[in-house]
């Protein structure tokens, strides 16, 4: 028998501040337990636009069953302000690795520290590159 999709309506509220800039979704351990999620699985969030964020717990203080606590570049991706009403669902996400050759992988490392960006943003960007000329 399929599995149900389980969906949540909750309300946005504000991030805490060592979330910002992470995409980070917070919600009540009650509202993780109904989605079937885990700290650091992913979750969609739907309101005028669709998003994706991690998810964890809130704070042992802050346990409102029906708050989305998300940053404000978040709110703006998924077109909605504070107190707006979203939809939340769980995502099925599949893990991936990629093997390269060391001199190639070499390459990547150097290009990543001389722009100060992640090696993986390095590989994300070629990926992109090479497939868009495919």
């Amino acid at each position: 028998m399929p599995h149900k999709e389980e969906s949540l309506h909750l309300q946005v509220d504000e991030s805490k501040q060592r979330d910002i800039g992470k995409k980070r979704a917070r919600i009540s351990p009650d509202a993780m337990d109904y989605l079937h999620v885990a700290p650091g699985d992913v979750i969609e969030i739907v309101g005028k636009k669709t998003s994706s964020a991690i998810v964890w717990p809130v704070d042992e203080d802050e346990k409102n069953p029906d708050i989305i606590n998300i940053d404000g570049q978040m709110r703006k991706n998924v077109g909605v302000s504070l107190n707006d009403a979203v939809q939340v669902k769980k995502v099925e996400t599949k893990t991936f690795s990629i093997s390269l050759p060391l001199d190639l992988y070499e390459t990547v490392n150097d290009n990543a520290k001389a722009e100060s960006i992640s090696k993986y943003a390095v590989i994300i960007r070629a990926l992109r590159t090479f497939y868009k000329d495919q």
